[in-house]
């Protein structure tokens, strides 16, 4: 069955329509558990996560969900709205990793449509949040320099607590030494 839900965008009084379906079922009632083809996009999005909102980036989207590339990732499970020009989209995060998460919709969002209706809109935004991977580059680069400031602080670490033992013990050292080496007596 088809329907529309209208949006309104932050009150403007513009109306995005989005084309909704309803869930697939099996004959028993069950909901089947089919994954549905996704598109690659790269959009601009806007995130909001209990009143906090973030820039992002969609990466791919499905009838039923989208990857969102983003600096701040939200916890498994959280409701989180996704605004894509216009068009506000209401999910829940399903899996996580470093740079970014999935989101699936209750129902199901025409994916035509929303790439049609906003992607020549968010192209140039884009371009500077996520145009050559963005956030991804950015989390290399930083584990790379957080890997070699370990490394260094470790190797201060242990340069110091070797100093502090050679001057801690070569006084006493030297003073065995001298104890136990034989004595010659003046001629």
């Amino acid at each position: 069955m088809l329907g529309t839900d209208k949006v309104d965008s932050a009150g403007t009084g513009q109306v995005d329509y989005v084309a909704l379906l309803d869930d697939y079922s099996t004959p028993f009632g069950r909901k089947a558990k089919l994954r549905e083809p996704r598109t690659s996009a790269t959009l601009y999005a806007t995130l909001r996560v209990h009143g906090r909102e973030r820039a992002a980036c969609i990466r791919n989207l499905s009838p039923r969900g989208m990857m969102i590339e983003a600096g701040s990732i939200p916890l498994v499970g959280q409701r989180i709205e996704v605004r894509v020009g216009r068009t506000i989209l209401l999910g829940r995060v399903v899996w996580r990793k470093v740079d970014r998460f999935g989101v699936h919709f209750p129902h199901r969002i025409d994916v035509a449509y929303l790439l049609h209706r906003n992607r020549r809109r968010t192209a140039q935004v884009a371009l500077g949040i996520c145009g050559t991977g963005g956030s991804r580059d950015y989390h290399l680069v930083a584990r790379t320099i957080q890997f070699a400031a370990s490394i260094g602080i470790a190797l201060s670490v242990t340069a110091t607590i070797a100093w502090v033992l050679h001057e801690a013990l070569a006084s006493p050292m030297q003073t065995i030494a001298s104890s136990l080496s034989p004595v010659r007596e003046a001629e």
